[in-house]
């Protein structure tokens, strides 16, 4: 049951993310929360949660390299001029840091899950 809320929630994430890509005048500073920098931290950080409650049975690295990938391969889209935007190294060091901050958080939940299991 877990998982299928996972995958659900996941799949609205993405489209989110997705919306805000392919979004014409997107334009993440004009936002009075959160710059560009944070936002792209915060879809990277939301993608790999979701991705690896979704996929239990992928590796959490697996997961991880995937979303730095889509985060990479958006900049290079964009610095071709393919999408809106404009493709930024600030962009992709926030994915980067949203998906090590998504690894390690994920990756210590395990481990005090299997600490917890082991201990019964």
């Amino acid at each position: 049951m877990v998982q299928t809320a996972a995958r659900c929630a996941l799949a609205i994430f993405a489209l989110w993310a997705l919306g805000s890509v392919f979004e014409p005048h997107h334009d993440a500073n004009r936002l009075a929360v959160a710059s560009d920098a944070f936002e792209h931290a915060v879809m990277a950080f939301g993608l790999v949660v979701l991705g690896a409650a979704a996929f239990t049975r992928a590796s959490l690295l697996v997961v991880a390299g995937g979303v730095l990938l889509l985060g990479a391969g958006l900049e290079v889209l964009q610095h071709l001029a393919l999408v809106g935007g404009q493709g930024d190294l600030g962009d992709a060091m926030a994915n980067l840091v949203g998906v090590a901050i998504a690894t390690f958080a994920v990756s210590a939940g395990e481990a005090r899950a299997d600490e917890g299991a082991a201990s019964k």
